[in-house]
């Protein structure tokens, strides 16, 4: 909408949504009224620039286990929290849901996160969920 390039992603939704739809002309007659919803704007989109530049370097110089490491930390600052076992992310991840986020096979995560188990580092559901 804005440049009026082609979408570059999709979503899914789990559950119950309501949805708006947003004429093309109002949203940018909105950001001509509005120098503060522009400013967040920018501020959101450099915000998803700057993660997506670290995804990139992080898939092109370091190990599986690193990444799976920081998107962890990722998730837990966005939304973990703590409980007396340690701090518990806020969606429960399968581990195909964190080896598509990553890249990566399903064994090679469930590889690391049992090492990181059996090192007292995680906890798992019965689930498999993190």
């Amino acid at each position: 909408m804005i440049d009026g390039g082609s979408r570059t992603a999709a979503s899914v939704a789990e559950g119950r949504v309501r949805l708006v739809k947003i004429r093309g002309a109002a949203f940018l007659a909105a950001l001509a009224r509005s120098p503060e919803l522009g400013e967040a704007l920018c501020r959101m989109m450099a915000k998803r620039l700057r993660r997506t530049f670290e995804l990139f370097q992080d898939a092109t110089f370091e190990t599986l286990e690193v990444r799976l490491a920081r998107q962890v930390l990722y998730l837990a600052a966005r939304g973990g929290r703590q409980t007396p076992q340690g701090l518990r992310l806020a969606d429960r991840l399968r581990q195909a849901d964190l080896a598509d986020l990553l890249g990566a096979t399903t064994r090679s995560i469930i590889t690391i996160l049992n090492a990181w188990r059996a090192g007292g580092l995680v906890v798992l559901t019965q689930s498999g969920r993190c």
